[in-house]
């Protein structure tokens, strides 16, 4: 069993990014930590978890039906009351989490999509399986911010990390095992991403198609990171940290569907290119903002 420096509770932090590909909208990289009793890569599996709501990959759970957006966001908000967080409105949620100022339509309040958000059997099901939500974080980079910092590292797979990075350092509580989605497939992290931000490796652990592993020191923190292919559907930290990101990411597009015009229970357009109707957004966006605020350049 891994155990924790600091005891024998063990805490995990899971990373994860929605919105790495699309034309239009924010990319988000979420991190939640938590904390149990056990071996994280055999008790953590999602698979052995019976939540009243089905938790699982996010793109499954927010699957562009109402129904599903309301359990999205109940599910949500159930991970945030466990982790203690005090909000009873939708801005000053995400303020909190991301440290950042927000801006959305004002029609939008919580609850978004379900009749209440506040549910009380997520987090009572948490406690009952042993585990604590000890924080959770979010990096919100809208268009106009990714097209800055793109022209600059000139990589999205390296911008990709840099907010993982960033989570990292910002987390408040220390953590043994950072759990990461791979970024774009890569394999080899040491020489793409760790050499160019100063990281130092202690350890290779592996580098497989599957996971890449490695034993990571940061100013003031030392811990295992591993990267996992199609790790939100895989292990719970990751998991909820893809629900989360997925919620922030599906309001604001919901918010710039609003600007636009487009009243419709979820997001009129994904903000994907293989979305037709992203480009109906982006005509009618184009109207009134900087293509370069609005559209990512890659």
């Amino acid at each position: 069993m891994i155990v924790s420096q600091s005891g024998d509770r063990v805490r995990v932090l899971g990373i994860d990014e929605n919105g790495y590909g699309p034309l239009l909208g924010p990319l988000v990289v979420t991190g939640v930590l938590l904390e149990f009793d056990g071996e994280p890569f055999e008790e953590l599996k999602t698979e052995n978890f019976n939540f009243p709501i089905r938790v699982q990959d996010s793109k499954k759970v927010f699957s562009r039906t109402p129904s599903s957006y309301a359990a999205g966001e109940i599910l949500t908000w159930g991970i945030l009351l466990a982790g203690g967080l005090e909000a009873t409105d939708l801005r000053s949620m995400i303020e909190k989490i991301s440290g950042e100022e927000v801006d959305l339509h004002p029609e939008i309040e919580v609850p978004v999509w379900a009749k209440r958000a506040v549910n009380l059997e997520i987090p009572a099901y948490l406690k009952k399986a042993g585990i604590r939500i000890l924080e959770v974080k979010s990096r919100i980079l809208q268009p106009g911010d990714f097209n800055e910092m793109i022209e600059f590292v000139d990589n999205k797979a390296f911008l990709d990390y840099l907010l993982f990075e960033h989570l990292l350092y910002k987390m408040a509580f220390d953590f043994d095992i950072a759990m990461m989605g791979k970024i774009g497939g890569t394999r080899f992290y040491e020489s793409n991403f760790f050499m160019r931000t100063g990281t130092q490796v202690l350890k290779t652990y592996d580098e497989r198609r599957e996971i890449s592993g490695y034993r990571l020191s940061l100013p003031h923190r030392e811990f295992d990171a591993y990267f996992i292919l199609n790790g939100d559907e895989k292990y719970l930290p990751i998991t909820l940290a893809s629900i989360i990101g997925k919620y922030l990411r599906e309001v604001f597009m919901l918010s710039l569907n609003f600007e636009a015009g487009f009243k419709s229970p979820i997001p009129y357009a994904s903000g994907y290119r293989h979305d037709s109707r992203t480009f109906e957004l982006l005509e009618r966006l184009k109207k009134k903002y900087p293509e370069d605020r609005i559209v990512r350049s890659r």
